[in-house]
């Protein structure tokens, strides 16, 4: 469940959207990709990544979800460092590009929370 509201949506959303023009990536299907990717997600799980960062992560699962064939999943887990200053944070991504399954990210979820694994 999203805990921000929609100023709060509003304004992440825009910022991605900036940091995506400054990029030079203007194409309105990356602009939609990109706010659906992140437009419900809650502000506690975007508020550690800048926009620019969300902008990277944005161009490459948009990259990675293009390339497939219909009828063919693909899956990538990658796990990644984020800079920050002089900290670091990891994270690990989990991408899944699918025809449209119902249900699926529900499965996947109750399958990491059942291996104990929090998302």
């Amino acid at each position: 469940m999203s805990v921000q509201t929609p100023a709060r949506a509003h304004r992440v959303v825009n910022q991605l959207s900036q940091a995506l023009a400054a990029r030079g990536r203007t194409e309105s299907v990356l602009g939609t990709f990109a706010t659906e990717l992140f437009e419900d997600g809650s502000i506690s799980d975007l508020a550690p990544f800048t926009p620019d960062q969300l902008a990277d992560i944005a161009i490459d699962a948009f990259g990675f979800a293009r390339n497939r064939q219909r009828g063919r999943s693909k899956i990538r887990v990658v796990n990644q460092e984020m800079k920050d200053g002089g900290s670091h944070r990891a994270y690990t991504l989990i991408e899944i590009a699918n025809d449209d399954m119902p249900f699926l990210v529900e499965s996947v979820l109750a399958e990491l929370a059942e291996r104990g694994i929090e998302v």
